[in-house]
């Protein structure tokens, strides 16, 4: 199927995400009411919401943890050569100005973190998760959070 998501981290959450997603794909939009379709519209929304925070919570992490030293470091290499953190490969179906964004967010979240709770619950937006990367007196987030 076109949507199943990959099998390699929490195979449960991927599972029922594909499940949900089948589900979602079997309902006739052409015989739904139009507050019905609001009513879809707006789960959708949360649903974007949440995953484009989620999402940019997964890349902060990838980035600090890669910062820190990679945990999947082949046994016998040098422990005195530096490692450099490895990029993500790049995303198909994004434009690369779409991937700095998400990488510009994505650093903005790991020095503030409420910001992805806030963009995962839906209470802010990408662009204001991307707007304070733009801050300049990074001094001041620290007393947002």
């Amino acid at each position: 199927m076109l949507l199943d998501p990959p099998r390699t981290a929490g195979d449960a959450v991927a599972s029922s995400a594909a499940a949900f997603m089948a589900e979602c794909a079997l309902i006739d939009l052409n015989d739904q009411s139009i507050p019905d379709l609001d009513a879809y519209r707006a789960v959708a929304d949360q649903i974007a919401s949440f995953a484009q925070g989620w999402r940019t919570q997964i890349s902060a992490q990838r980035t600090k943890v890669a910062e820190a030293g990679s945990p999947d470091k082949q046994p016998g290499s040098n422990p005195k050569e530096p490692e450099k953190p490895k990029k993500p490969l790049p995303k198909p179906g994004k434009s690369r100005a779409e991937q700095a964004r998400e990488e510009a967010a994505a650093r903005a979240v790991q020095w503030a973190p409420s910001f992805g709770v806030a963009l995962r619950s839906g209470e802010i937006s990408m662009d204001h998760v991307v707007a304070l990367g733009r801050v300049r007196n990074h001094g001041c987030v620290p007393a947002h959070e």
